[in-house]
């Protein structure tokens, strides 16, 4: 008996060696199928930023739903894969299929701590949502979009400092946009109305990117957006010169990156200001002479 008790100490001693070198080769293919997805998904974005809209018929989606189940977090790999097949569905097909993607996300979401990945889904949601804005600009729509900012916001607020930070700048952009009636690439929208409340909640937007230790660390393509939106801001206020001032800014980063989605919207822009500078310099000059032959006109009778 003694000899069989040995034997079966021995065979579970094996056993939990087994298990142990077991658990590390799972843990390994873990931390290789999380970095695979990342890879991916970096694959994913860098493609959607080009609007690439062969990305649906490509592999990448089929490898990266093959590994969702292999990662560390399944939940969290199967919401951010449903959010960028939302997204790269909404250039193929239409916007309202990929926000149906984008639903399911958002439902997985519910289920995450609020972090930058749970972010993103918002991220991706308020570019669609802002699409459809551009299509039907109504107030509904506006309201959908800003709510739904500031709840990507709220996702960030556990995050450290510069993600936070990097986050906020980006959405505070988003609703500054929407509030001012531009598209995601800084055109007027046709037909959209801005009231004096929506102009003074995007003028709040852009004060806070302002602030020293929001602005710090913020990239050339954000500074682009935010002279956009400052140009337009200025353009409603009637300040052509500082609204010209930041319309050129934002040419210069568009030229200098050839960012060229949103450079002829700039120059649009750039036109119809330097038109009304003209006229304002026409109407100063009218002025001038007016008051000069009244100047004379007195003059003359005094004679």
């Amino acid at each position: 008996m003694d000899k069989f008790n040995d034997i079966i100490t021995a065979i579970n001693s094996r056993c939990v060696m087994k298990k142990l070198q077991l658990g590390k080769c799972v843990r390994n293919y873990m931390e290789m199928a999380d970095i695979k997805f990342t890879a991916l998904d970096a694959q994913i974005e860098a493609r959607r930023l080009k609007y690439d809209t062969s990305l649906t018929d490509s592999e990448v989606f089929v490898q990266m739903e093959k590994v969702i189940k292999f990662t560390s977090d399944p939940t969290v790999s199967s919401m951010t894969y449903l959010a960028r097949l939302g997204s790269a569905l909404s250039m193929k097909t239409t916007l309202d299929n990929g926000l149906v993607y984008l639903q399911y996300a958002r439902e997985h979401s519910e289920r995450v701590l609020p972090c930058k990945d749970t972010g993103m889904v918002y991220y991706i949601e308020i570019n669609l949502l802002s699409q459809k804005y551009e299509q039907n600009p109504t107030e509904e729509m506006k309201k959908e979009v800003i709510k739904t900012t500031e709840r990507a916001i709220a996702q960030f607020s556990n995050e450290a400092d510069d993600i936070r930070k990097d986050y906020e700048r980006m959405l505070m952009l988003k609703m500054a946009y929407c509030y001012l009636g531009l598209s995601l690439f800084g055109k007027r929208i046709n037909d959209v109305k801005v009231s004096d409340g929506d102009r003074q909640s995007a003028k709040k937007c852009n004060d806070f990117i302002e602030i020293p230790d929001i602005w710090e660390r913020m990239e050339s393509r954000r500074k682009m957006l935010y002279h956009i939106a400052k140009a337009e801001y200025y353009r409603q206020e009637m300040v052509h010169d500082l609204s010209l001032l930041n319309a050129k800014e934002a040419e210069r980063f568009a030229q200098e990156n050839k960012w060229t989605a949103e450079l002829p919207n700039i120059l649009d822009l750039i036109e119809v200001l330097e038109a009304n500078s003209q006229n304002d310099v026409n109407d100063e000059q009218l002025a001038d002479d007016i008051v000069q032959r009244l100047l004379e006109d007195v003059a003359d009778d005094g004679d």
